[in-house]
């Protein structure tokens, strides 16, 4: 009997998968490939390596904890971890296989992330692999595999490269997109601007247009808004999110009299910092609290960005009741309607932005009833719930796909 067990040992630790692949349920197995905020979901583990808050991956893992349909398990690579590791959490598995660098990865078409996931899906033999985004190796690994397969768009890096300047390794992003994402049949966007993305690069796909959701506490926050007039940005302070423009609009006298509060880090401060007036406020990398706090008491949400697949700071805001000032180049602008919850501008404009402003806090009644119009819809739109539900109607629906082929053939 002592035989027995060590050998099982063994065989889990060289290949973790075979004790899954013997103690697993006979529901079928969705594999979805993200990069995940293991510093949230597993702080006690992970908090002091990884930082990220990706909300909308973070809402959709707690919520289906809930769902009944398919064994799911997640697949995310991390520098921090030196072999397969795997974790149960909320009635999920998630396999974390290591991958050291990002720029090699690039440079090597992903070789060796793409080996190493290819070789988990043949331990699990899923039904579906959903693979979010492809800034990292996800899509490239899962390009050329035999399941029914599911892309989730996420950043237009083509797009971003074109509209801005962008460092060297989103070019390299932007080239492995360009081949990637018409290998996939079926690909989720957040957006009308993220589905036009898309069509440039696929005109074949069938494109399934899903409102990532966002975490539910800032659909229960209410506004205190502040007595003086303020607006908000928050983001990377980099060219892309158009912060020049909106510096150069808050230089104006006749925005004296609004504060303007920018939370984020980026190489564009010491640049932008000079020479501002004292209404412009730095307040440099805010926590999720600080955010919503800062959120409660502003007038409105500004975000000029130059190109944005679908920001969530914007759903946010929305959700919250603050109407929102941003461009015709930002995914998330279909929750804004021009002129009665917010306004849409063209990119790189200054004096537009300066008249937006001027408009949204002409008063504090204006403020609180542009942010409330839509908003039951807004909510309903944005609810993480709905989110889950649109990803599971997908699910099945490739599924049935899959089985009605297999019956004609």
């Amino acid at each position: 009997m002592r035989i027995f067990w060590t050998f099982q040992f063994v065989r889990v630790i060289s290949n973790p998968c075979c004790f899954y692949m013997e103690n697993r349920s006979s529901l079928p197995v969705i594999a979805i490939l993200a990069n995940m905020p293991l510093g949230r979901l597993l702080p006690e583990e992970f908090q002091d390596q990884d930082h990220t808050l990706i909300p909308w991956i973070y809402a959709l893992f707690c919520d289906l904890a809930h769902q009944k349909r398919y064994e799911i398990h997640w697949i995310t690579l991390k520098k921090y971890v030196k072999a397969h590791t795997v974790r149960q959490l909320k009635s999920q598995t998630i396999h974390i296989l290591p991958d050291p660098s990002l720029a090699l990865g690039l440079l090597s078409g992903h070789f060796l992330a793409s080996k190493r996931i290819r070789l988990l899906l043949h331990s699990l033999k899923p039904a579906l692999v959903h693979a979010w985004g492809i800034e990292f190796p996800y899509a490239k690994a899962c390009m050329n595999q035999p399941y029914s397969r599911l892309l989730s768009y996420q950043g237009a890096l083509h797009a971003y490269c074109r509209e801005s300047k962008m460092p060297f390794l989103a070019h390299l992003q932007a080239f492995w997109e360009k081949r990637t994402t018409p290998a996939y049949q079926h690909i989720t966007c957040e957006s009308p601007w993220a589905a036009e993305c898309v069509r440039k690069l696929n005109p074949a796909a069938s494109i399934h247009l899903i409102d990532y959701g966002i975490e539910s506490e800032f659909q229960e926050k209410k506004r205190a808004p502040s007595t003086r007039p303020s607006c908000l940005f928050a983001g990377s302070l980099n060219e892309r999110k158009g912060l020049p423009f909106l510096i150069e609009a808050f230089k104006d006298p006749s925005l004296a009299h609004v504060d303007l509060y920018i939370a984020g880090n980026g190489k564009l401060r010491t640049k932008l910092n000079s020479g501002c007036p004292p209404n412009i406020h730095w307040l440099g990398e805010l926590s999720r609290m600080q955010l919503r706090q800062q959120m409660e008491t502003a007038w409105c949400l500004l975000l000029p960005t130059l190109a944005d697949t679908g920001p969530t700071i914007v759903k946010e805001a929305r959700c919250m009741e603050l109407p929102v000032i941003t461009t015709v180049n930002a995914g998330s602008k279909q929750y804004v309607e021009d002129g009665k919850s917010g306004y849409i501008l063209p990119v790189k404009d200054s004096e537009a932005i300066r008249q937006a402003v001027l408009a949204v806090t002409e008063s504090l009644d204006k403020s609180i009833a542009m942010g409330k119009y839509g908003i039951e819809e807004i909510k309903r739109k944005l609810s993480i719930q709905t989110t889950s539900q649109d990803f599971m109607d997908v699910y099945g629906s490739l599924l049935d796909m899959k089985e009605e082929n297999n019956t004609d053939s």
